[in-house]
């Protein structure tokens, strides 16, 4: 995504943010456009304001799409040059409207882009990194736009959408389009406002924090649509239970709309969520927070699922590194199958190496697999091949064993030692499958 007076695309991807990247750089946009606009209080020019904070990347875009990442070249000779990447179409968001008798990009194309290069990071000792690096296949949501030679697509933006809350996102932008296709403004409005209202109620945390941004962009560009009865459910809504960033932008909302602030909450019984936050906020080291961690994961069952990965990712970002290593590591040796997506959006946004290791872990620990394509990339990073070759046994599908001979020939054939050996023959042996089930 692009941020207004800056040249360089900032994406969400290998610097750990205090909480999920795309939230926190999708506020600091939404910013930097309430400070560069005025007030605009007439509805026949209304956007959808998803469309407004996400002006740049969308607008720019000739073809936004979800995309199954295959593959990933980079240029050898420029180490953070344009990479190349080939991927399938699961979704289309937006596209040109295709010549007569052409149906245009669809799902289950194949799609090839340059991915330019690099990104600023926040580490003085390495400045830049690529936009990608050779691992980091799995769900995207890519902003492209035509190229100038016409061979493939250029990405303008990106960000992962694997796990609950890349599930979030892509509704949003699917909202969006549903938007932008009503004729009339009026429409529009209408359909808008009952639309973030709706989301206060969602039980997913992303999607509250989401409504919330997009009605102080109302509230600041299109105060007259807001009328008595919509600020009065605006005032109920902040004066509910909220998250912190949820209650800044309601604030902010109410603020513009000169709007009294929410009457004291009346203190009752505190929910689950409520209390588990409490107590992780009072928790006083690490193994605190990691047990803390483990204990809610238990309960991330049927329909509490959702309510519960929202509390796991919120102490996740608030927990520091050792924190989230004990949690990996405490993990049973079988674990839910549905948690391997949650594992693989979490390691997208994740530097420490001990905790890459323990998420590369988990996900064999789900032993789906689906996930063999994404534990056979971690094979070329050499200091994650250990954890991914275990995880590949684990999972123990005829790829993943295939996966491992393949190591095994390649070891053999460069001469690796015999440590090395030696592990990859333990793996295929019918003594690791007897080892695992002992222990379980």
């Amino acid at each position: 995504m692009v941020v207004p007076g800056l040249s360089t695309p900032i994406l969400p991807r290998r610097v750990r943010p205090a909480s999920p990247a795309w939230p926190r750089l999708l506020g600091g946009l939404l910013l930097a456009l309430l400070a560069a606009h005025g007030r605009v209080d007439a509805a026949d020019d209304f956007n959808p304001p998803l469309l407004e904070v996400e002006s740049g990347p969308w607008a720019k875009a000739s073809v936004v799409a979800v995309v199954a990442i295959r593959d990933i070249r980079q240029n050898r000779q420029v180490a953070l040059g344009p990479m190349l990447v080939r991927a399938q179409v699961e979704r289309v968001l937006k596209r040109p409207e295709p010549p007569p008798g052409q149906t245009g990009i669809k799902a289950g194309d194949p799609v090839i882009a340059w991915v330019p290069g690099p990104k600023p990071t926040l580490d003085p000792r390495a400045p830049s990194a690529p936009m990608l690096a050779a691992e980091d296949r799995g769900r995207y949501v890519l902003f492209l736009s035509d190229s100038s030679s016409g061979s493939a697509y250029e990405v303008q933006a990106l960000f992962t959408a694997d796990g609950l809350e890349g599930e979030q996102k892509v509704e949003a932008l699917s909202r969006l389009q549903v938007q932008l296709s009503m004729k009339g403004p009026e429409e529009r409005v209408h359909a808008t406002l009952a639309q973030l209202f709706r989301a206060f109620d969602d039980e997913r945390h992303w999607t509250r924090e989401n409504a919330a941004r997009e009605m102080a962009w109302i509230a600041r560009h299109h105060p007259s649509l807001l009328d008595a009865d919509a600020r009065l459910r605006l005032r109920r809504v902040a004066a509910g239970p909220t998250s912190r960033p949820q209650a800044m932008y309601l604030a902010m909302a109410l603020a513009d709309l000169g709007a009294s602030p929410p009457p004291p909450a009346r203190r009752g019984p505190a929910s689950a969520s409520a209390r588990w936050r409490s107590a992780f906020e009072r928790a006083e080291d690490a193994k605190g927070q990691a047990r803390l961690l483990a204990t809610r994961h238990t309960e991330a069952r049927g329909e509490a699922r959702a309510a519960v990965w929202e509390d796991l990712r919120w102490g996740w970002w608030h927990a520091p590194a050792e924190a989230r290593v004990a949690w990996l590591h405490a993990l049973p040796l079988r674990a839910p199958p549905a948690d391997a997506m949650e594992w693989r959006g979490l390691y997208a946004h994740e530097e420490s190496l001990p905790v890459l290791e323990g998420l590369v872990r988990a996900v064999g620990l789900s032993r789906r697999a689906e996930d063999v394509p994404w534990l056979a990339a971690r094979l070329e990073r050499a200091d994650l091949w250990h954890a991914a070759t275990l995880a590949l046994a684990r999972v123990r599908t005829a790829d993943a064993l295939e996966w491992l001979r393949r190591e095994r020939l390649a070891c053999e054939a460069e001469g690796a030692d015999a440590e090395r050996m030696g592990w990859l023959d333990h793996l295929l042996s019918d003594l690791f499958v007897q080892g695992e089930a002992a222990v379980r």
